[in-house]
């Protein structure tokens, strides 16, 4: 429990606050006929969202409120999909990496593979939809009609509590990046590139810096 709500929480928190952000930018601001026009399903919307999804920066628990979004204003599931899985699996900073370590030829097969089975997958996931005359927008916050109000505001609340701790955190560290401002220990820890360099001490040290 105290890693679940500790560490593990502290470390996807601020990815999931913006998730929801963009999500709700999404929802706000692009009309619904955009999406269930040009990604309503098809190749060709698998595609379009590959050309989205290998190139940005977003990690998984940021790009499923996303996809939820997207879904709601008319994207197919195949194609929030193709998303899902091209987004957290690629970006220009891992390709780049990638280039250096494994090789041009390499890299062409990684995006290919990736590229091909999310489109294979993305097509059999509308297959499905379209057999068994699923409605994805209709499904999507389909539980909140099961879960009563007051337990909904409970836990909206709770994690709002548990999120405050971990974003101020990570908003303080990217600060003391931008203004480039040192972080110093607050106990008899080695300094940062010590514990950068010392995987034994970045085990054993459970300081906290402070800017």
């Amino acid at each position: 429990l105290t890693y679940a709500f500790g560490e593990l929480w502290g470390d996807i928190a601020l990815w999931l606050l913006l998730g929801l952000i963009l999500a709700g930018l999404i929802s706000t601001l692009i009309p619904t006929d955009f999406f269930s026009t040009h990604l309503g399903g098809g190749v060709h919307s698998m595609i379009i969202m590959l050309a989205v999804g290998i190139p940005l920066y977003i990690c998984a628990t940021a790009s499923t409120p996303i996809a939820a979004a997207l879904i709601l204003n008319g994207v197919s599931p195949g194609a929030a999909l193709v998303f899902l899985l091209t987004g957290p699996a690629t970006n220009v900073t891992s390709l780049t990496v990638l280039l250096k370590i494994l090789g041009k030829r390499s890299t062409v097969l990684y995006l290919l593979s990736i590229a091909v089975f999310s489109i294979l997958f993305g097509l059999f996931v509308d297959k499905i939809y379209s057999l068994f005359h699923i409605s994805a927008q209709a499904m999507v916050g389909h539980a909140a009609e099961v879960i009563p109000g007051w337990a909904q505001i409970c836990g909206a609340l709770s994690l709002l509590a548990l999120s405050i701790k971990p974003v101020y955190r990570a908003f303080k560290s990217q600060l003391a990046k931008i203004t480039g401002r040192k972080l110093i220990p607050s106990c008899d820890c080695p300094n940062e590139q010590e514990l950068l360099t010392k995987e034994t001490h970045q085990e054993s040290c459970s300081c906290k810096y402070t800017a």
